[in-house]
Formats: structure tokens, C-alpha cells, sequence
């Protein structure tokens, strides 16, 4: 068009900037990114050569900051993400470009951490999950940046064990799910917790699929136990434990495929 750029086109200036995008009359107009020879990085909409700051934008600087959010007046407004080097990631809201360290937001820290969920004035407050870099996980409620040992949680510890349900007094207290992989004998127990241990009516799964279901007193079954084996046999007896291992004592009454 009169020799001017038009279209989709790529233009390397004379000092190394590349310019890529959609061009109207010469000028970088509509959708474009452009990469400069320091480093920088400036991808969004464009109009005559400017960038609209009004629009949503990715900006990458040579000391590694970026952002990629909503502007308002030049500065961070609304939803989008920043990172910079040697410091957390945010994702979440700004305003008038601050971190809005109020509502939900995804956090990253420099150790590994990671947090998602609600913030009040700058403080994890309401419900959250955090993981971190040890591997454990706490999902639940937060108050002051403190986590709420009480009331539904999600817990993942360190020695390979996970844990949904209730806690109450810091404690697995109520109906919840204990899975446990490291030792000698990985299992699932689910039912009654009463101080951080099965107490009341339960059920023990074991790696190979047999299942133990029966009244547990802490941490312990009592009493008679039915027990579906993984190959679907169904039998009757009691619990004991030798060297971590669980032991099964078949009673002398036959088992239900046997009487059959």
C-alpha cells in the first residue's frame, strides 16, 4: 500500500529490534510482539508504534521482570501475574500497580513454597493450600497466616503419609482418611479418629487390596474382624501385629465362599 507495510510482517530495525505482528500503514498497528536487542520483550496491542497499556500485556526486562496483566493509566490494574528475580511470583489482582494482597491469589516463593488461596490484608486468611518444598501439603483454613487445625483439612506429611478429614484440638479427631506408604506394610485406614488415631468403627485397606473392616480402639482393632481378601474370598477373625506386619487369625467357622 504506497510502499508502506501492510498485513502480517516481520521488520528487523538497524539496531536488532525485531518487530512481529499485524502493520497498517507503515506502523505497527494491532497485535504484535516486539523483541530488543537488550533483552526486552513487549507482546500486546499495538497503535502506531505505541502499546496500549489499556489492553492486557506481557512485558519481559533484562533483570528477568515480567508481568502479565491489565493496565489502567500505564500501571498494573486488574487481574495478571509478576515475577521478578530472587522473589515470589504473584498471580492475582493490582491496583494502581500494587500487589491487591486481598481475595485469592497464587503465590510462589523463592524456597520452593508455594500458596493458593484467599489473603487478608497481605495475611493467608480463610481457605488455602499451601505446599511446601518438603513435599507436605496443608489445604484448609488459615487465620493470620497460621493454619487452622480444625474443622475438613487435606494434609500431606513428609513421611509419605496423606490424610483427609476432620482435626480438632490439632488432632485427627472425627471421620477422615489415613494413607500411608512408607514402612513395611503401605496401607489406607478410614473411619473414627479420635487424638490422631482410628478409634470406633473402621476399615483397613492394605497394598494388595484386602480389606479389614471392624471396631478399632487407638489405633488397634479389636474383637472380630470381616475380612474380603483381593481375590474376593470373604472371611471372619481377629487382627494382631508381629514385627510391623499385620496378622490375620482365621476363626474355626468357615468362610462364607466355603460354606456355600
Amino acid at each position: 500500500m504506497n510502499g508502506a507495510y501492510h498485513g502480517f510482517g516481520k521488520y528487523i530495525k538497524a539496531d536488532g529490534t525485531v518487530c512481529e505482528g499485524e502493520w497498517d500503514n507503515g506502523a505497527f498497528n494491532g497485535l504484535g510482539i516486539m523483541r530488543g536487542a537488550d533483552g526486552r520483550v513487549r507482546k500486546g496491542f499495538w497503535n502506531d508504534n505505541r502499546l496500549d497499556f489499556e489492553k492486557p500485556v506481557i512485558a519481559i526486562d533484562p533483570d528477568s521482570c515480567a508481568y502479565f496483566d491489565e493496565k489502567k493509566n500505564g500501571l498494573q490494574h486488574g487481574t495478571g501475574r509478576s515475577i521478578a528475580p530472587d522473589s515470589e511470583t504473584f498471580s492475582g489482582n493490582f491496583r494502581d500497580g500494587r500487589r491487591d494482597m486481598n481475595g485469592y491469589v497464587c503465590i510462589s516463593y523463592p524456597d520452593g513454597t508455594t500458596y493458593q488461596g484467599e489473603l487478608l490484608d497481605g495475611k493467608r486468611n480463610g481457605y488455602g493450600k499451601m505446599v511446601f518444598a518438603s513435599g507436605a501439603v496443608h489445604a484448609g483454613m488459615w487465620n493470620n497466616d497460621e493454619k487452622v487445625l480444625d474443622g475438613y483439612t487435606h494434609m500431606v506429611y513428609p513421611c509419605e503419609a496423606e490424610f483427609y478429614g476432620y482435626l480438632s484440638n490439632r488432632a485427627r479427631n472425627g471421620r477422615g482418611t489415613l494413607i500411608r506408604l512408607n514402612g513395611n506394610d503401605p496401607y489406607k485406614e478410614k473411619g473414627v479418629w479420635k487424638n490422631d488415631v482410628l478409634s470406633g468403627k473402621g476399615k483397613r485397606v492394605i497394598l494388595d487390596g484386602t480389606i479389614y473392616c471392624g471396631e478399632f480402639q487407638n489405633g488397634v482393632s479389636v474383637g472380630q474382624v470381616d475380612v474380603t481378601w483381593f481375590d474376593g474370598r470373604e472371611e471372619k477373625g481377629e487382627l494382631g501385629i508381629k514385627d510391623e506386619r499385620l496378622i490375620f487369625h482365621k476363626n474355626i467357622a468357615k468362610s462364607k465362599t466355603e460354606s456355600n
